[in-house]
């Protein structure tokens, strides 16, 4: 159930994210700026409205495709559903590549992985619950 995920949410660490911006080929001053993630990160939702604060505001509808734009500005087609317990959000590149972020909830708060389609490299950002 989508309501499990409300919330507001604090930064505690993360995995891998400098090596997961390296495999999403963003020039070394990007992975330096995004090498520090979001402080805060808060999910709302309201039936099958979901909407994701980090640094800008994300809004998906469970079972729909929403355009997106990227904290980078990078445009992309996403879609969000629920698969189990989890928030899984699949988005695809213009140029076609595509990246999952998943959002599991963890005893403290939630965990955020992300991943690249043809990369071993996934990237975790862990937020605790406020």
């Amino acid at each position: 159930m989508a309501s499990a995920f409300a919330g507001n949410y604090e930064h505690e660490k993360d995995e891998n994210m400098e090596q997961y911006y390296k495999a999403l080929g963003l020039p070394d001053a990007e992975v330096e700026k995004y090498k520090k993630p979001w402080r805060t990160n808060v999910i709302e939702v309201n039936g099958d409205d979901v909407h994701v604060t980090t640094n800008a505001k994300i809004s998906y509808k469970l079972g729909h495709d929403v355009d997106e734009i990227l904290a980078n500005g990078h445009k992309v087609k996403s879609h969000a559903s629920l698969e189990g317990p989890k928030l899984v959000v699949r988005s695809t590149s213009p140029d076609g590549r595509k990246g999952t972020r998943t959002y599991e909830l963890y005893d403290q708060g939630v965990l955020i992985s992300l991943e690249l389609e043809g990369s071993p490299v996934v990237g975790k950002i862990y937020y605790k619950r406020k």
